[in-house]
This record gives C-alpha cells, sequence and structure tokens, in this order.
C-alpha cells in the first residue's frame, strides 16, 4: 500500500507500507485516534517510571511482546525493542512476572533513550549512537558491546536479535 500527500506549502508525506501492515486514516485529532484505536500512552512523551511500572505490572508473557503490544504502551515497534532491551540487559523472552522494579526502571530509561535517539538520528541506524545493536542487527554480527556474535531467535513470531552474552 502507497500513499503520498503534496501540501500547498511544497512540503510532502509518503507512507509505503510494503507489508501492507499499515493502515491510514482521518481523526479530528492525534488524541481521538489513540482513543478509537484503543491505543495506550505515548511511549516517549507520556511515559515515567512509575507509569511505565503500572502499564506492565500484573501482565503475563515475554517482556518484548509486551513492550510491542500498542494497548500497553504505544508507539514500540520490533526493531526499536530489541534496541530497548539490548540496552537495558534483558533478554527478550524475560517473562514481564519476573521482572523486578528495578528492572522495569531500568527499561523504562533504555525506552526513553533509544526513542530519543532514532528521532535524533532520524531513524537512521547507521546514524545511531555508538554502542546500540541497530547498525549491526542481524545474525553473527559481532556485539557493540562485547564482540559476541549476535544471534536470531523468534519471539512471539517476530524476529528478535539479542546479544547472548550481554543479554543471557
Amino acid at each position: 500500500m502507497r500513499l503520498a500527500l503534496h501540501f500547498a506549502n511544497g512540503y510532502r508525506l509518503a507512507f509505503v507500507s510494503q507489508r501492507r501492515l499499515g493502515r491510514v486514516a482521518l481523526a479530528d485529532s492525534p488524541e481521538a485516534y489513540a482513543r478509537q484505536a484503543g491505543l495506550g500512552p505515548d511511549a516517549l512523551t507520556e511515559i515515567d517510571v512509575p507509569t511505565f511500572h503500572r502499564r506492565f505490572e500484573g501482565r503475563r508473557g515475554s517482556l518484548k511482546s509486551a513492550l510491542m503490544n500498542q494497548r500497553i504502551l504505544a508507539g514500540v515497534g520490533n526493531i526499536y525493542a530489541d534496541e530497548i532491551l539490548f540496552q537495558a540487559g534483558l533478554h527478550p523472552k524475560t517473562a514481564v512476572s519476573d521482572l523486578a522494579y528495578h528492572e522495569l526502571a531500568r527499561t523504562c530509561g533504555a525506552l526513553r533513550r533509544v526513542l530519543s535517539a532514532a528521532i535524533e538520528a532520524r531513524a537512521t541506524p547507521a546514524d545511531m549512537p555508538r554502542g546500540f545493536l541497530l547498525p549491526r542487527r542481524e545474525q553473527g554480527a559481532p556485539c557493540p558491546r562485547c564482540g559476541t556474535p549476535i544471534e536470531r531467535i523468534r519471539v512471539s513470531g517476530r524476529s528478535t536479535y539479542l546479544c547472548p552474552e550481554c543479554q543471557g
């Protein structure tokens, strides 16, 4: 699916959904759309550690799946979930119910750093900070921290990249 919008001021907006997973809709406001879609709070602008903890408290399943659940928290996709977990030093299959408050707090801090860095880098993996997994997100590539080969596993049907040493 493709959509191109051309604005009177000369700007253009292109939407390309090669895997046909995306949608385009009209809404009166971003807030109205979020309510209508049942989205959780915005991951970058509406989340602090206590809110993050409340949103994840009592949840079951893997941490990676919970991070990508848009009803819990809006705005984290597959590749950024991998990066958040790498930065937090947590395995993607860790059960949310097994996490202590300080581990959730660490994950929340990583979330804010990763999403802010992605915005600053204009979502270009090569422009992400040193020490980030994203520019090396492929099986066998060396971990940016320890040099261990990156592994690819499946979590909830999604390809997931991690360092088995740093996230063991």
